[in-house]
């Protein structure tokens, strides 16, 4: 569900707790380190890509009424150059309702011995709870405008599209832009269909337009490795919580960001940090 909605989970000792990914990144200090004797900074290469492959993985169709799905694979692309990465936050469960409906149309009562191409396949819907059941979205229960599918008010899943997901991903977008302020570029989509839906407060999502820089990155993509003092009050703290930002100091200029790993050899009140710059304009 992290490619649909950008989400973060984490394991607080008790139980699973999913959320939006920026509470992982809160702009709130945890730990003060004081004065560190080594400093390496190194680029993030990883949190660098110039090519995105968002929505769902190819599907594949035996009549051209498939072509009219939107929930499919997409392409973007930006203006990096330096580092060649693929950010792939394609989601591994279907949101084609084609696909649901075909899989629908096998009842089970008349066919449970045949075997179809989406036994295996996991679909998700996109609807609400009523009373004690769920109703599903259908077109314009939820939209006012919706252009360029056929039967408009029949289509299901038109809020998990390829570029609503992405969108709730600007803050991932944007980690390598963060120089340039570039814009992401559509490049392809499996089927290239020109979608554009409209939510009454929203503004109009077109599925083949470019995503422009409008929101600031999660951090930055600079990489902190030191060495540093590691009490009882910091353990607590990162078993308490441990997503908001660590600062620290060396060669008296204040540095902050937010922990990827702390390790320490047992018998050693010393602690092996490993950050990601904070960006501290969010």
């Amino acid at each position: 569900i992290d490619a649909l909605f950008n989400l973060g989970c984490w394991y607080n000792g008790t139980e699973f707790i999913i959320k939006d990914k920026v509470e992982f990144y809160k702009d709130a200090k945890i730990i003060t380190l004081g004065e560190v004797q080594e400093l390496e900074k190194s680029v993030g290469n990883e949190h660098y890509f110039n090519k995105i492959l968002a929505g769902y993985k190819d599907v594949s169709y035996e009549d051209v009424n498939g072509q009219q799905v939107p929930n499919v694979s997409m392409e973007m692309a930006n203006d990096g150059r330096s580092i060649q990465n693929t950010l792939d936050v394609r989601s591994n469960y279907r949101g084609d309702d084609y696909g649901i409906e075909l899989s629908r149309q096998k009842d089970i009562r008349f066919a449970y011995s045949e075997d179809t191409r989406f036994d295996n396949d996991n679909f998700f819907v996109v609807g609400q709870r009523d009373g004690g059941n769920f109703k599903t979205y259908q077109g314009y229960d939820n939209f006012e405008d919706i252009e360029g599918v056929f039967s408009p008010s029949t289509r299901l899943n038109l809020d998990i599209t390829p570029k609503r997901n992405l969108l709730r991903q600007l803050n991932r977008l944007s980690v390598p832009l963060f120089i340039s302020n570039g814009d992401t570029n559509f490049m392809r989509s499996q089927f290239g269909l020109e979608l554009t839906t409209k939510k009454s407060s929203d503004p109009t999502i077109e599925e083949v337009a470019d995503i422009p820089y409008t929101e600031e990155p999660l951090y930055y993509p600079e990489i902190y490795n030191f060495q540093s003092e590691l009490s009882i009050t910091n353990v607590l703290q990162l078993i308490s919580d441990p997503h908001g930002y660590v600062e620290f100091q060396y060669l008296g200029v204040t540095y902050s960001g937010y922990i990827l790993e702390v390790s320490s050899e047992p018998f050693n009140r010393r602690g092996n940090w490993t950050l990601i710059k904070r960006n501290p304009n969010r």
